[in-house]
């Protein structure tokens, strides 16, 4: 005989004695099927499970009362018994008593995401098909999560020099984190690193290369399909703007414009001049059915005797009219919506310096409600912990809030929520990307070698 069964025989005889002794000073009453609950020591019936026969076994009958395995807990020998009702409370009573109790306790002790994981608990996903690397590109698509390519070079550190990559990869795979899946896609034309797509109606479309050698792609998830399409001229970033794509040209310092792209014709088409005048550090949103653009007026630097504070304008691209809207007192740009609601995520505030002082301290970020025009200041109590770093982008959307400087920030209610570290912690150009319902964490470099481990962070 086995040691677990021996274990098990010791253990039975035990409880079965315990139950005898109880059953002769004690009055018991059949449990009904609500007061049957989950056991909290999953230790402790590891023991008594170890088979099918000796878990069927578990169940005493004395005196016509019944006993499940799961009402046992505590320590080896003992029985976990239902309490005697309270005063003035009946049988029926004390049953529905239990049973909303155990459906409470079962609520709490399952807040799992539609994929089956934990909501607020990294889960380690099964092996992509993709190597080890790192500055991989994705996005969040059609309910899944995209990656391709990356480098084998060891990523450059922050505020370092290195010289350009030359290792760069351009496979790709997709994540369903309902179904658990991975799927191998089509390679990219091109080497693809770093860069995050911008996601336009089924497609992921990509920027590379610089001058004459930039050039534009597409992927059709749909038709696991790649192809190039027309550059834009004007020298602007891609942005999505609804279901449609557009390239709002980064400063006035330097000859530029704005476009939007038909895809049907493969075509950009210049966009009318915005309103605000000479700025730079330009870019836009796609809030509240129109094109956001955000800039900061041109002016001197050093020597400026006045805040460059952000200046805002929206575009109807049915009318293709521009309103300008009022000037905010806020230093920094934009990266993310959350309804009407715009974020400026970088905290702090800034007040010239000693020399070009500007006799009060503007913020570096906020709040600003398109709808009603309000300004709110980010709140306090940012976590000081890095939470989870991001390999790109200022700040995305997921859970109903903003993900930025590594941490969840509620623009609604406005708070901040720090989230857990990846199991494998942050390593050096991690691709982080954001869907709907929680983060996907894929490769990096830890000093070493690169990872090929894949993480999920479901948020709600």
């Amino acid at each position: 005989m086995s040691e677990d069964l021996k274990d098990f025989d010791r253990e039975e005889r035990l409880f079965s004695d315990a139950l005898r002794a109880s059953a002769e000073v004690e009055s018991f009453r059949p449990l009904s099927a609500g007061e049957f609950t989950r056991p909290r020591t999953p230790g402790r019936l590891a023991a008594w499970g170890k088979g099918i026969a000796a878990a069927a076994a578990a169940v005493v009958v004395i005196g016509g009362l019944a006993f499940g395995l799961s009402q046992l807990g505590g320590a080896a020998g003992s029985a976990s018994l239902p309490a005697e009702p309270a005063s003035g409370m009946g049988g029926a009573a004390a049953s529905e008593a239990a049973t909303a109790a155990a459906s409470a306790e079962s609520e709490e002790d399952t807040k799992y995401s539609a994929g089956g994981v934990r909501v607020g608990e990294w889960t380690e996903l099964a092996a992509p098909p993709l190597s080890a690397r790192s500055e991989a590109t994705g996005a969040w698509l059609d309910g899944k999560f995209y990656l391709f390519g990356g480098q084998l070079d060891p990523p450059c550190p922050p505020n370092a020099s290195c010289i350009a990559p030359s290792k760069l990869l351009r496979d790709g795979a997709s994540y369903d984190p309902v179904t658990g899946a991975w799927q191998q896609l089509a390679d990219a034309p091109v080497d693809l690193s770093a860069s995050p797509p911008t996601v336009v109606a089924g497609r992921l479309y990509y920027q590379v290369g610089y001058g004459s050698t930039a050039g534009a792609y597409a992927y059709d998830a749909a038709r696991d399909r790649w192809s190039r399409i027309a550059t834009p001229k004007g020298g602007g970033a891609l942005v999505a703007a609804g279901d449609r794509l557009v390239a709002i040209n980064y400063s006035d310092e330097v000859a530029g414009f704005d476009e939007l792209y038909d895809a049907d014709a493969d075509a950009w088409t210049r966009l009318p001049d915005d309103p605000l005048g000479k700025s730079f550090n330009r870019g836009a949103l796609w809030v509240n059915g129109k094109l956001l653009l955000g800039a900061h007026p041109l002016v001197a630097s050093p020597g400026s005797e006045e805040p460059s504070l952000v200046q805002l304008a929206e575009l109807d691209l049915d009318t293709m009219r521009w309103t300008k809207l009022p000037t905010l007192d806020v230093l920094s740009g934009f990266s993310a919506a959350v309804g009407n609601l715009v974020v400026f995520p970088t905290p702090g505030s800034g007040d010239g310096g000693e020399v070009n002082n500007w006799g009060r301290s503007y913020p570096m970020g906020g709040i600003y409600d398109v709808a009603t025009g309000d300004w709110a200041e980010l709140p306090d109590g940012l976590p000081s912990s890095e939470g989870v770093r991001q390999a790109w982008s200022d700040a995305s959307v997921t859970g109903g809030q903003v993900f930025t400087s590594g941490h969840l920030l509620d623009p609604v209610a406005r708070t901040w929520t720090e989230l857990p570290s990846p199991p494998s912690g942050n390593l050096e150009g991690q691709a982080v990307i954001a869907g709907p319902d929680g983060l996907l964490v894929f490769g990096g470099w830890d000093g070493d070698a690169h990872t090929a481990a894949a993480h999920y962070l479901p948020l709600r």
